[in-house]
Parts: structure tokens; C-alpha cells; sequence
């Protein structure tokens, strides 16, 4: 069952779900730490065999994955369609009703990030605090955005389960096909987000 391979929130003890807020990721991987940490356990840990060497290295790489995935609304997104759909729906080959090949997304895109290059004009001019609040509103603006296209994720690989569970395969690919273009949207979204706060340390 795909469910049974979100590894990073069985590792981390969080139910698989997109809606998880940051807190209680840090809060999760925090009891995690405590728990495994050798210093704090170390006698009983040598009592019940526990981990040393290579396999506490392999636990920490695997912890900090966990943590920087599950951190990371994409990467999160990404990670759930995987698991419990078996699509990785930032693949180049996700499929050609993916939103990888939207000419409306592109072009949103494309358009995006113009206006964002346009703020340079006001580097350095004496114009920074005009620039300052453009960069705010669209970073609100395309924040806005991005919840909106993260909206109904669970509730759409809920979908996805229960037409595998029924054999309706029809329905199931336009399922993942809609929830590919969802993350896909989400993807440029941050993207566009962090070329406005790059704006922000300059």
C-alpha cells in the first residue's frame, strides 16, 4: 500500500497529511531528537543494543531529511503524491496533463517574473522603501496564491486512494493528473516567492 511508505511521517511520528503546520513539524522532530539523542540516553541506550556508529549517522541523515521535507510545503506535497500515489509530480515525465506543460502557467510565469525583475529599477535609487512595499505585496500576493493551490491536496489524495481502492482507474488518473498540477503550481509559486525575499537581502 502506498500509504505505507511515508516514511519521512512515520519517522517523525506525524499522521501523512499535506496539512501540517509548521510547529508541529519542529515540535514532532524536536520529541524525535530527545528521544534518539546518545547523550541524553546513552546508558540505556547501550542497555537495549541501541545505535551507534554508522547506524546513528544513517538515523541523524535520515532525521534531517524528515525534517527539511516535511519542513517544505512542496517538498511535503511531493513526498505525500510519491507515497501514497506512487507519482512523483515534479518529475520532468509526469505526464503531458501535468502542469509542466500549462502555456497558462508558463505564461503566468513568464509574466511573474518580469514584474518581479522590473523592482531592480528601484535598487539604489532612493525609491527603496517604494521598492520594499512592492516586494511585501507580492510576496503576500503570491503567498495568497499558493494557498490557494494547496487547497483540497488531502482531501484530492484521499480521492486518489479511494478510486484505487475501487478500481476506477479513469478516475484515479484524472485524480493525480489534477493534484500533479496542483503541486507543480505550488513549485513555481515558491519559487516566485523566494526571487521576491532574494530582493528583500539585496
Amino acid at each position: 500500500e502506498h500509504s505505507s511508505r511515508c516514511s519521512h511521517f512515520a519517522l517523525l511520528g506525524l499522521p501523512p497529511r499535506f496539512a501540517l503546520a509548521t510547529e508541529e513539524v519542529r515540535a514532532a522532530y524536536k520529541a524525535l531528537q530527545r528521544r534518539l539523542h546518545p547523550d541524553v540516553h546513552h546508558a540505556a541506550a547501550a542497555a537495549e543494543g541501541g545505535l551507534g556508529g554508522a547506524a546513528a549517522e544513517a538515523a541523524e541523515a535520515a532525521e534531517a531529511e524528515g525534517i527539511t521535507v516535511l519542513s517544505d510545503p512542496v517538498l511535503r506535497a511531493q513526498h505525500l503524491m510519491v507515497a501514497r500515489c506512487g507519482v512523483d509530480p515534479l518529475a520532468e515525465d509526469a505526464g503531458s496533463g501535468s502542469s509542466l506543460s500549462d502555456p497558462e502557467l508558463l505564461m503566468f510565469v513568464m509574466e511573474e517574473r518580469q514584474r518581479i525583475e522590473d523592482l531592480d529599477e528601484f535598487a539604489g535609487s532612493g525609491e527603496a522603501d517604494h521598492r520594499a512595499a512592492s516586494v511585501d505585496a507580492l510576496m503576500a500576493h503570491y503567498q495568497g496564491l499558493f494557498e490557494d493551490a494547496a487547497e483540497g491536496l488531502d482531501a484530492g489524495l484521499d480521492a486518489a486512494a479511494v478510486a484505487e481502492v475501487d478500481g476506477d482507474d479513469a478516475q484515479r488518473a484524472e485524480v493525480v493528473r489534477a493534484l500533479t498540477g496542483k503541486v507543480v503550481r505550488m513549485q513555481y509559486l515558491s519559487k516566485l516567492k523566494d526571487e521576491c525575499h532574494a530582493r528583500i537581502e539585496v
